[in-house]
């Protein structure tokens, strides 16, 4: 499995249907407002970027 983004010119499509999963971020308990910040980008970028995806 693949996220379209990821796609490149050679894989071969298994077909089948799109497959909607929950997807979670793991922050340990180690806390600092660096790594707070850090999984906030991420789960942004990640909201953003896997929305376009139908």
């Amino acid at each position: 499995m693949v996220p379209r983004l990821q796609e490149v010119p050679g894989l071969v499509a298994l077909g089948g249907p799109t497959l909607r999963v929950a997807l979670y971020w793991q922050q340990w308990n180690l806390r600092s407002a660096l790594l707070d910040t850090i999984a906030a980008e991420v789960a942004g970028e990640a909201r953003r970027v896997l929305a376009r995806d139908p």
